[in-house]
């Protein structure tokens, strides 16, 4: 009462509240937790949706860089593939809108060094592309314009991880040559380490650049049917994405006019930078907002309702200040400084904490964010996570004491600090906090509950082809190893004896390019009977060359007609073999046996039909299963994929069997080497990745809310603890006292599950519309939401219960 002034209050009311905070260690290390909690999680969430969906790309005018893309119908607004080298210059010297205007091509070279031959990605650019993007080399010089000709000398840029694992970090790589089994580059420059690219389907695995001239023949480079370029450019000051899509509609509208026959008529339309992998994000990062929004309103919750139910404690402590003279400002300050500190502590640990969970969300998170996004954590996302907590705390702590300070200090005193009004308010406060406690967490819990119905359909969804112990590798065959292409059927024969005779080792099949879940090239195909719909362009399939030993390894079954076979080499008969779906298109599965196929420069004849296969598992499932299967001997192809199937783990196999490939062709890479288990699995990795991160949000609300729930009624049952003296005192037994408070905390819980039944009803149902392939509401989730939800919240409402019972009603009745 002495601390007039306003320092010495401060300083006076601080020393007060850290002892009385220690006095009550227990209740308020957990709203100290609650802050905590609340504040890490919601940051790095808040961090991460803000670098997914905000923040622009750390390139200079990220707001103006954009993407030029193909699309099939050049009416059409969605659709990215894209663009031939032909159709780059072209818009390029069209263009008005866009300057500069510059592409990026995946390039593929075999790094040939002391341990043999390794196959690297890369990218070849095209002038302009590093000053587009203002990237200054860690070491070294850009490229030259006159090193982006064809007849200058081959020159390459390396990236940081490149030149520390590969090369040592040695400056003197600088003039160095990089051998490559096309032919030898002279190292110029090492890109910054932050810097792997822009393809973003290629990253984090970028190693080189290299001029586009340097990459493919001139030949190749006309071919406006062979679109394998990724376009940057900058909208000129003052143009708008719509205006620069209009004028690249117009020209993708002349080349359509142009050159129908070499391209056909696709259009183009022009997105900012970037949303061609936001797109993908955009509606679970939106989810992820919605849960840590959930989890920081329980949090705020908790920490409201554990001081309301503190704040009991200090009523008669409120009542003798105010009697001794301390006004309501003077209440109310104490009051504040108390929640500040709580506060305080709190979000120091959760800012401590905040980094470490968001270290562990993006080692969870599949490899979906190019690695050229900044993922750090984001201090206005701590600032708003703090400020909605700070002011339920401040809230909170304030207001017990301003209704303590109206309250007439004679009365509280008189009835032990528990006058019947602040009693009234405090219950409706407390209630009030744990149904909204209760509905969130409900609500929570039938989000996760969706995703993990969903993750287990997608899991157990089956693919029709053997996935288990098996293992996939590709080769691509140096000329070294095989000279010419008439001597690919013999070296294919003796890569399937190589591995066959392995002990372990089932059976062997050969796929090019790729075995599924790989890459597998899409054509466009017509028949007689094809719908005039898909004349014009032709029937998008997808084409895999295979050897005879590639369906029965996979155990896909042959429906009808025969399989490819060792006689169907280059000069015979062009066969194929096609899927069910795609016989059922061309009349019916032994329709189609005998009818030709044409895919624009050969035809084939259709020999066998086999089941139709989820390639990629039921994530990434296609419409409709249209596939079809050449022999591997007719299109005799360097590049090589084995399918292995193995008795036991074939991880263990990968290693001895990359030695004996290896010793076979000592010049020739390998890669693409996993089990097709794994390659499964990572198409799961998103689904995997929400579930588990709403699941962990959805158990934090569960663990706060019964925290907040034992409080509340804890709460209860000490305000009350005269009547249950006075009840006991006059024949009430302790099983009618545990059940009459039991029935108030019941009534509070199913009021919070009716609530979040209701939410999490309309939240399922916008999920399901709008999130691809995600599980439909029903009552099984809302049962095991509910059951989940229940189950603490039933031992919270029982040991208030139990305690109340517990009491001597004569030592209720004395104090």
């Amino acid at each position: 009462l002495r601390a007039r002034h306003p320092l010495r209050a401060l300083w006076h009311d601080l020393s007060a509240a850290t002892t009385s905070l220690r006095r009550a260690w227990r209740v308020n290390a957990t709203i100290v937790g609650c802050v905590a909690l609340g504040i890490a999680a919601t940051s790095a969430i808040l961090t991460l949706f803000s670098a997914v969906i905000i923040r622009p790309v750390p390139f200079p005018d990220a707001d103006r860089l954009v993407r030029v893309w193909s699309v099939e119908d050049n009416t059409l607004r969605q659709g990215r593939g894209q663009l031939s080298m032909a159709d780059v210059r072209d818009i390029a010297n069209r263009m008005t809108m866009i300057e500069p205007f510059v592409a990026t091509v995946r390039s593929r070279i075999m790094f040939l060094g002391e341990r043999g031959a390794r196959r690297v990605e890369g990218e070849a650019v095209t002038p302009g592309y590093f000053e587009l993007l203002d990237l200054r080399p860690e070491l070294g010089r850009l490229f030259l314009p006159e090193e982006y000709e064809l007849a200058s000398e081959p020159v390459m840029l390396l990236a940081y991880g490149t030149w520390i694992n590969e090369f040592g970090g040695d400056s003197a790589i600088l003039g160095s040559t990089v051998r490559t089994a096309d032919r030898n580059y002279t190292v110029v420059g090492v890109l910054p380490e932050e810097f792997i690219g822009t393809i973003e389907d290629d990253i984090p695995d970028i190693e080189f650049w290299i001029p586009v001239a340097h990459d493919r023949t001139p030949a190749l480079h006309a071919r406006r049917d062979v679109a394998t370029a990724w376009t940057i450019g900058r909208l000129r000051p003052g143009v708008t994405v719509e205006q620069a899509n209009q004028e690249v509609r117009s020209i993708g509208e002349w080349l359509a006019r142009t050159y129908a026959e070499e391209r056909g008529a696709r259009g183009h339309r022009v997105e900012a930078f970037g949303e061609n992998w936001r797109a993908r994000l955009r509606t679970w990062n939106y989810v992820l907002l919605g849960a840590a929004g959930l989890l920081l309103v329980v949090a705020a919750a908790n920490v409201a309702g554990l001081l309301l139910a503190r704040s009991l404690t200090r009523r008669r402590e409120y009542s003798l200040r105010s009697a001794l003279g301390a006004g309501s400002a003077r209440l109310v300050q104490h009051a504040l400084t108390e929640s500040l500190v709580l506060a305080a502590v709190g979000g120091i640990i959760g800012i401590i904490v905040a980094p470490w969970i968001l270290f562990a969300f993006l080692n969870l998170a599949p490899e979906e964010v190019p690695t050229y996004v900044d993922i750090t954590l984001d201090k206005w996302a701590m600032a708003i996570s703090f400020g909605c907590i700070g002011a339920t705390a401040l809230f909170a702590g304030v207001l017990p004491a301003w209704v303590a300070a109206r309250v007439s200090p004679g009365s509280a005193l008189r009835s032990g600090g528990r006058g019947a009004n602040v009693g009234r308010v405090e219950r409706s406060g407390g209630r009030v906090v744990v149904v909204s406690e209760v509905a969130l967490t409900t609500i929570l819990l039938v989000t996760a509950g969706l995703l993990v119905r969903t993750y287990h359909a997608l899991s157990i969804t089956e693919v029709g082809f053997r996935t288990n112990d098996v293992v996939q590798m590709a080769i691509f065959i140096d000329t070294r190893d095989v000279d010419d292409v008439q001597s690919l059927p013999a070296f294919y024969d003796r890569l399937v004896e190589t591995v066959a005779t392995y002990p372990g080792v089932e059976s062997v099949g050969l796929a090019s390019p790729t075995v599924p879940p790989g890459y597998a090239p899409d054509e466009r195909i017509t028949f007689a009977d094809l719908d005039d719909q898909y004349r014009d362009h032709g029937l998008l399939v997808q084409s895999h060359a295979i050897d005879t030993g590639f369906l029965e390894t996979l155990d896909i079954k042959l429906v009808a007609g025969r399989n490819v076979a060792t006689t169907d080499g280059p000069n015979d008969r062009l066969v194929v073999v096609i899927s069910a779906s795609l016989a059922e298109l061309m009349g019916g599965v032994e329709q189609a046996i005998g009818q030709q196929i044409d895919d624009g420069r050969v035809s084939y004849q259709v020999v066998g039909v086999a089941a139709d296969v989820l390639y990629y598992g039921a994530v990434r499932r296609r419409a409709r299963d249209l596939d079809i299967y050449v022999p591997l001997h007719q299109s005799l192809p360097r590049t090589v994929s084995l399918a292995i199937a193995t008795r036991g783990d074939a991880e263990s196999f990968i290693s001895p069997l990359r030695g004996r490939l290896n010793n076979l062709a000592p010049s020739s890479a390998l890669d693409w080497v996993s089990s097709i288990t794994a390659e499964l699995d990572n198409h799961l990795g998103s689904s995997r990745f929400y579930m588990l991160l709403v699941g962990a949000f959805a158990v934090s609300a569960l663990v706060l809310t019964a925290v907040g729930l034992f409080a509340t009624l804890a709460y209860h049952v000490a305000q009350q603890r005269t009547q249950f003296g006075i009840r006991q005192a006059l024949g009430a037994n302790r099983k009618r006292v545990i059940r009459d408070v039991m029935r108030q905390g019941f009534f509070v819980v199913a009021t919070g599950l009716l609530l979040g039944t209701l939410g999490g009803v309309i939240v399922a149902r916008t999920l399901s519309a709008t999130v691809q392939r995600l599980a439909g509401f029903d009552a099984i989730t809302l049962v095991v939401a509910a059951a989940v939800v229940s189950f603490p919240a039933l031992i919270a409402i029982y040991l208030p219960a139990a305690r109340a019972a517990r009491g001597s009603p004569m030592d209720v009745l004395r104090n």
